[in-house]
């Protein structure tokens, strides 16, 4: 028995177009996808801090672990790990009550009183920067507080 001399070029193209369909079907996450992830992204880290009124709120940021916190002379600087940049400050924005306050963690924990605080989320920074702008590109801290 003989077999035709195009029989192992056809079985090849073959495996070539069925691996091309399976990496079509691959297709990168759409926004939403991205969105949900970063939700849960978010939700694992707020689930992570217990709030403690008499604590002040610098040692509930250090409980995050996606938070890289230095001390300076003149108070903290607050900062994303992994996201940093040379050409300007690589801060994270603040955030109480859904209105951004700015970088300064030092005028943030000068505006909140830890009895009121409810809750303390950490946005990555493209969630945050979807939310809050340009001024979320390395990251929100966002605190909500009760009525």
């Amino acid at each position: 028995m003989k077999i035709h001399p195009l029989l192992p070029v056809l079985g090849f193209a073959l495996l070539l177009i069925s691996s091309c369909k399976t990496s079509e079907q691959a297709s990168e996450p759409t926004l939403d996808q991205m969105i949900e992830d970063e939700q849960r992204s978010a939700e694992r880290e707020r689930t992570g801090v217990q709030i403690d009124p008499n604590r002040p709120l610098i040692d509930h940021l250090r409980q995050f672990p996606s938070l890289n916190i230095m001390n300076r002379s003149s108070g903290y600087d607050v900062r994303m790990r992994g996201h940093q940049s040379i050409s300007q400050p690589d801060l994270v924005l603040f955030v109480i009550n859904n209105t951004p306050v700015g970088q300064s963690y030092d005028h943030t924990a000068s505006m909140i009183n830890m009895y009121n605080v409810e809750r303390i989320e950490v946005l990555s920074p493209g969630f945050a920067q979807q939310r809050y702008g340009e001024r979320g590109m390395f990251g929100a801290v966002v605190i909500t507080t009760r009525d």
